[in-house]
Formats: structure tokens, sequence, C-alpha cells
């Protein structure tokens, strides 16, 4: 079996674990309890070090190159929005670090030689979704 297909059912465990455990917290205390921080952190390093994993298997890849880099931005991110890299606003620190992220996956996401006509059918109905969703979700007549 693939070591990928192994991580990702390991995730998809460990998930379920923490979401058990949080909505059995949540009943005990009747206090909304998020996934425990050890759980979280153990998803955000295991996918990174997924991506830096298949990185290493042929770093002449550029995609792979630029999603290693974004998703050691996330991590970063992540660990910026637990508090645990002390930041005057964690907030700003998570948002800044996710942001550039999101740069190198544009950047891989370009390396893959896209059909710009399919780009631009998936921003219509990306932007129809949108418009759509305002409508019925966000505006108020009131």
């Amino acid at each position: 079996m693939n070591l990928l297909y192994v991580v990702l059912i390991g995730q998809i465990l460990l998930f379920l674990i923490g979401a058990i455990y949080a909505m059995r917290q949540t009943k005990r205390t009747k206090d909304n309890m998020p996934l425990p921080l050890a759980i979280r952190l153990i998803l955000s390093f295991s996918l990174t070090g997924s991506a830096i994993w298949i990185w290493l298997q042929d770093p002449s890849v550029e995609y792979s190159t630029w999603v290693a880099l974004g998703m050691t931005l996330s991590t970063v991110g992540d660990l910026f929005m637990a508090g645990l890299i002390p930041i005057g606003h964690r907030l700003i620190g998570g948002m800044v670090t996710f942001a550039l992220a999101h740069c190198f996956y544009v950047k891989a996401f370009l390396q893959t030689g896209i059909s710009w006509n399919g780009f631009w059918i998936g921003l219509l109905v990306y932007g129809l979704f949108l418009i759509v969703g305002w409508f019925f979700f966000i505006r108020n007549d009131k």
C-alpha cells in the first residue's frame, strides 16, 4: 500500500477520534470545544510532511516544490493561529502566512499548464455561485 494512503487513512481516523472527543467534551461541559490542539498539530504536520516527502522523491518537479513550500507556510500559519509562535496578533500572523502560502499554490497550479478555457469557465461558474449565494444567504432587505 502506498505510504500516502496510510497517511490519509491515519489522518481520517485521527480526525474522527478528535471530533468524537471534542463532541463528548462539549456535551459534558456545555461549552463548544474544538479539536484538541495535539490532534490539530499532528494533522497539520502530517500534511506538510507528506508534501515535503513527495517533493523529495523528485525535486526537479516544480509543482511539488511550490506545494511543499505552500504547505510549510500553512503549517507556520497554523502555529501562529494556535498561539504557539508568539506574535502580537496571531490572527494577522496566520493570515499573512496563509496568504503567502496561497501565492505558492497559485504558482504550482500555473505550473500544470492549465487550459485557459477551463479556467474562465470555472471562474464564471464560481462567480455565479457567489452572486446567488450572496442573494440567498447574505443580503438583507430589512
